[in-house]
């Protein structure tokens, strides 16, 4: 099993060590971004649109706890695939446990901070007196639900990180297809309403998270679950942290700008259906990204495993390849979104006003969608490498240096207007520079290819 995951990332083609590792990731990403637009819109169409206010509120909160998730679990996979590629092994395996331990004690913070101070926490996230008994209602099981969450975040990328991507797609799959049928069950039979939606994705959580557990114990992995090999330190936790720490900043960043446009919204007449039209944007949007985010995933052990063995040809050709199959994706996904706007809007909540108000909203915030694959593949490349520095910079971008500047100012001149144009103008802002940061990379590469030969 080990020497074939090894061959994967070591021996085949690009193109088809690529397709081996992203197409389950993909097809995970896929469903479990689907799952979260049946969720919503079970809730928008059995409950209204003022149900799926609830949902975004609580979402800047999940990112939090799936970007965490994100660090220790991106941080420990990119520290997997590079001692792999050393061939040291033994270590990879002590990473692998201390990222689990130092996950363990976060879900513990953060599942006691949030069923103590639940409400002030709703508050700040946008949350109105209409919309707090929907968000409090969600987030009660959700919460909890978090030791789940988290733990699945974390493992679903050291799977990857040792070539076994058919294993995080099928416990993703798992998790989602038992969320939607749940949710089927609570939602519309025993009309639990936003209850039933979040008891549904924790329990879909719960069966993602226990299948990566059963994998692990059976010995299916090339590592052991051992305490022989938990070695805690300052030193292991800053290493993991300061490589994953961008994807803790990128959905960090994604939370504090859902919480800045929720807060901005709050302040407008019909602010529920603002609120409403913002959270049906996070779904469609999440349903474009999501496929990329598992090209991503994909591209990472190999890149990671080329850069280690100090193989530079072959990581020029995996970020070359993986951004054409990047931009053939978002060229095709942004094209059907614009064109069949009204009936992706009316999918979430077939009422005239959120119709009529979310169509044109929908059309302005993806119109730049195209410029995706350099924001969300490039702080990747720069993780894979063990590049903190310029992995924190290309996460910032997008949100904390360009979205949330242009939200405040132009909402300032337009008003709720100025919030959607925000949307463009950061994507358009952020790629661009991205683009210049990676295209420095490759050349970068080719400079280390040279000395080599």
């Amino acid at each position: 099993m080990a020497s074939k995951q090894i061959q994967i990332l070591r021996d085949y083609s690009i193109p088809k060590a690529l397709l081996t590792l992203s197409l389950p990731a993909t097809l995970s990403m896929f469903i479990n971004s689907l799952y979260n637009i049946i969720d919503t819109i079970f809730i928008g169409q059995n409950v209204g649109s003022i149900g799926i206010t609830g949902l975004s509120i609580a979402f800047p909160i999940q990112m939090i706890a799936l970007g965490t998730g994100g660090m220790f679990g991106m941080g420990g996979a990119s520290i997997i695939s590079r001692r792999l590629g050393e061939k040291r092994q033994d270590d990879a395996n002590k990473t692998l446990m201390n990222v689990v331990f130092y996950s363990f004690i976060i879900e513990l913070i953060y599942v006691t901070v949030g069923l103590i101070f639940m409400k002030p926490i709703l508050r700040l996230f946008g949350a109105t007196d209409t919309i707090l008994p929907y968000a409090i209602d969600y987030m009660k099981f959700i919460f909890p639900g978090f030791f789940f969450f988290i733990f699945s975040v974390v493992m679903n990328n050291i799977v990857r990180a040792e070539g076994h991507a058919k294993t995080s797609m099928i416990s993703m799959s798992l998790g989602a297809i038992t969320n939607i049928i749940l949710d089927y069950i609570f939602i519309v039979i025993l009309q639990k309403g936003i209850e039933g939606a979040a008891l549904a994705t924790i329990i879909g959580q719960m069966a993602n998270a226990t299948y990566l557990f059963i994998f692990y114990i059976t010995g299916h992995s090339l590592f052991s679950i051992s305490l022989k090999f938990l070695s805690p330190s300052w030193k292991s936790i800053s290493e993991i942290c300061s490589i994953g720490f961008s994807a803790l900043i990128f959905q960090a960043s994604t939370a504090l700008t859902a919480m800045l446009v929720n807060n901005i919204l709050g302040h407008y007449a019909k602010n529920e259906i603002y609120i409403a039209v913002y959270g049906i944007i996070i779904k469609i949007t999440s349903f474009m990204s999501m496929p990329l985010v598992g090209i991503r995933q994909g591209a990472q052990p190999i890149l990671g495993y080329a850069y280690g063995a100090k193989n530079y040809n072959r990581s020029k050709e995996v970020i070359k390849k993986t951004f054409m199959a990047l931009f053939v994706y978002s060229f095709i996904i942004t094209s059907l979104i614009l064109i069949f706007t009204p009936a992706f809007v009316a999918m979430f909540a077939n009422e005239a006003e959120f119709i009529k108000i979310g169509t044109p909203v929908v059309r302005i915030v993806v119109c730049l969608m195209i410029f995706a694959p350099f924001t969300v593949f490039g702080s990747a490349i720069f993780m894979s490498v063990g590049r903190a520095k310029e992995s924190i910079i290309t996460s910032l971008l997008k949100q904390i240096i360009a979205f949330i500047p242009a939200c405040i100012v132009l909402s300032s001149i337009f008003g709720v207007l100025g919030v959607w144009l925000a949307f463009p103008i950061s994507d358009g802002v952020s790629g661009t520079i991205c683009a210049f940061l990676v295209m420095n990379f490759y050349k970068e590469l080719s400079k280390k290819e040279l000395e080599n030969s």
